[in-house]
Order: structure tokens, then sequence, then C-alpha cells
């Protein structure tokens, strides 16, 4: 039931849809591509953000991106959005509350072709790599380490403390 809403020409959302036989960390996808957003965004941007766990890119404590993934066949899809040149006017009064883009964080307007290369090229080079550390990578970004969260467990909500993921990015 969630969405994501985007302004043409000023959010970059797409998907990519990889063969999972290709993919040599694939129960790590998730991961390995929220460490491919926040990098990406640092290249470009020169921008630091992190990562809300499961699938949130946070800038300022406020949602920048977000990603979805699921498994058809043998394919796996990946859903990516991102708010980039959005001013703050341009942002659906259902979110302005709690989202933000790069532009409302005073960095100029990014050309959404550059940052596109520069997620599909690292993308391609992490889904081709078994020697990258990813969990440390992406913990080095969770903004969420040893604090308390609430989450959903059947049905009712549960809290604790974060205290990082497992090696299936459980």
């Amino acid at each position: 039931g969630n969405e994501w809403i985007s302004t043409p020409n000023k959010s970059l959302t797409f998907s990519i849809i990889l063969n999972q036989k290709k993919i040599k960390n694939k129960e790590l996808l998730p991961i390995i591509s929220a460490v491919t957003i926040i990098k990406s965004i640092q290249k470009i941007a020169n921008v630091e953000c992190s990562i809300k766990w499961p699938n949130d890119i946070i800038l300022n404590n406020k949602k920048l991106g977000g990603i979805l993934i699921e498994q058809k066949k043998n394919y796996m899809i990946i859903g990516i959005g991102i708010n980039v040149n959005e001013d703050y006017k341009d942002l659906n009064i259902k979110i302005k509350s709690i989202s933000t883009s790069l532009r409302i964080n005073k960095t100029p307007v990014i050309k959404l072709e550059s940052l596109l290369a520069c997620i599909l090229n690292k993308l391609e080079l992490y889904c081709n790599n078994e020697k990258i550390d990813f969990i440390n990578e992406w913990t080095n970004y969770c903004m969420h380490i040893n604090k308390k969260i609430k989450f959903y467990n059947k049905n009712t909500i549960q809290s604790g403390i974060f205290k990082g993921i497992n090696e299936n990015g459980e």
C-alpha cells in the first residue's frame, strides 16, 4: 500500500532487472543496493546520507530515497526512488514533513543522468564482487545502530535496541 510520489524531471525513479544467477551476493542485494546509492550520492553530490533499515535513504533525519526489491522467477527487480532536484514547494503535501531532496539541502542542481550512471556502474561492480564486506559497509552508514527502535512482528509492535544485521542482511 505504499507509494513513491515523484516530481517529473526532478526525481530519479527507475527499476533495474537483474538475472539472479549472475549476482554473486544475491541474498545481500538490499544491502548492496543501499550502499551503492549512498556512495553514488557522495560521489555526485558530495552529500553524506545514512541508511534506515531495511530500505530508506535518509538525509538530515528525513527520507531522501527508498529501495524496493522483489523476485520474479529467475530475476530480481530493484525499484529505486531518490528526491534529487525538488524544491520544498515541489514535495507533495502528504510527505512534506517527512521527506527531503538533495536540492532542499543546498546541493546544486544535479544531472539526473549522471547520478543514474554512477548508481548503475557501482551496482554492476558490487553485484560482481565477492570480496567487499557489504555488511560492514552498510553498518558504517546505518543511522540507528545501538538506538531504540520499534518494528512490527506478526502484527504486534516490538521494541528494542538495534544492534546490527546478520551476514544475510537480516
